[in-house]
């Protein structure tokens, strides 16, 4: 399962840190590093309700696999949505459905998130496997 590879992986390249904020720090730093969404692709279609801070999510279907892309206002949650697309873009609609990523406790970082971030990245994942569902 892609799914379940591509978690392993960055487990094993992340816990190269060794403490979590350590790992926090780094994600964010390398969220900057994302391109960036056209003005125009940030549309009241695109953001992600109940999301603290500002986050737009572009999704689109090709060859029978999902593609993700996106941003945020917020630099942590900018490397985390970076995060999410290394696991879920690029895969089949089947293997997003068959398995919610658990890579924020993997690599000991849900604890250092608050709960209402946490609720914001679970819709960013709902938002995602609901565009899996429509092209199933």
């Amino acid at each position: 399962m892609q799914i379940a590879e591509n978690e392993t992986a960055l487990v094993a390249e992340l816990s190269i840190l060794p403490d979590p904020l350590v790992r926090l720090e780094w994600l964010t730093s390398q969220g900057g590093k994302a391109p960036p969404l056209e003005p125009a692709e940030r549309t009241p279609e695109a953001r992600v309700s109940g999301c603290v801070s500002e986050v737009f999510l572009q999704a689109s279907f090709e060859k029978g696999r999902c593609r993700f892309r996106g941003e945020s206002n917020s630099p942590l949650i900018q490397g985390l949505l970076q995060l999410f697309f290394r696991i879920y873009d690029d895969t089949p609609p089947q293997a997003i459905l068959a398995k919610r990523s658990n890579i924020l406790e993997q690599l000991d970082l849900a604890r250092h998130i608050t709960p209402t971030r946490l609720r914001g990245l679970g819709a960013v994942l709902d938002r995602m496997e609901g565009f899996a569902r429509s092209h199933l």
